[in-house]
């Protein structure tokens, strides 16, 4: 059996060629970070200095070469755009709201009428009239067919076994059956 192995108790070196690669990327991070800023060097211009954009000579020429940053554009040296390049800067109008089909008005059903108050206690008949009687919480009404109660409904006569009552307001007929 082979004995496990273990790590060495020196840590292998660094190439020299790496050492002297990292050692120079760190000189050169330490002498761009010593370098001062562009603001630094310039002098910041007054309140009323800087409403007025500087000419173009006066605009400070960056370090090492590159290209001098363009002066600020003024209103007056560009042409107004056309609107048909403002509307395609604009965003895009929103559709109108879909009216709503218009719709037929439902024809008004009568109110259905009150519950009577009245309950049908029995009829007779004399002299060949009939006459129906009505008991409410006031009382006993003996009424003839086609007459009129005071509450608003009107006595129509008997059909199938029920008396017919008239809600007068509104002409809606019920049937008032036969108290038991």
């Amino acid at each position: 059996m082979k004995a496990p192995t273990t790590m060495p108790a020196t840590m292998p070196t660094m190439r020299p060629a790496l050492r002297w690669a990292l050692g120079a990327a760190a000189l050169l991070t330490a002498l761009v970070a010593a370098l001062p800023d562009e603001d630094t060097t310039s002098v910041r211009p007054s309140t009323a200095a800087r409403a007025t954009p500087a000419p173009a000579a006066a605009v400070p020429m960056a370090r090492l070469g590159a290209e001098a940053p363009a002066p600020a554009a003024s209103a007056e040296r560009w042409p107004a755009p056309s609107p048909a390049a403002l509307a395609a800067w604009r965003p895009a109008p929103r559709p109108a709201p879909a009216r709503p089909a218009p719709v037929a008005p439902l024809p008004e059903s009568p109110a259905p009428p009150p519950a009577p108050p009245y309950q049908w206690i029995g009829q007779i008949e004399e002299d060949g009239r009939q006459r129906f009687f009505l008991a409410d919480a006031q009382g006993l009404w003996p009424v003839s067919p086609g007459e009129s109660l005071a509450t608003g409904w009107r006595v129509d006569g008997l059909r199938d076994g029920q008396l017919q009552l008239t809600w007068l307001a509104t002409g809606a007929a019920i049937a008032l059956p036969a108290r038991p």
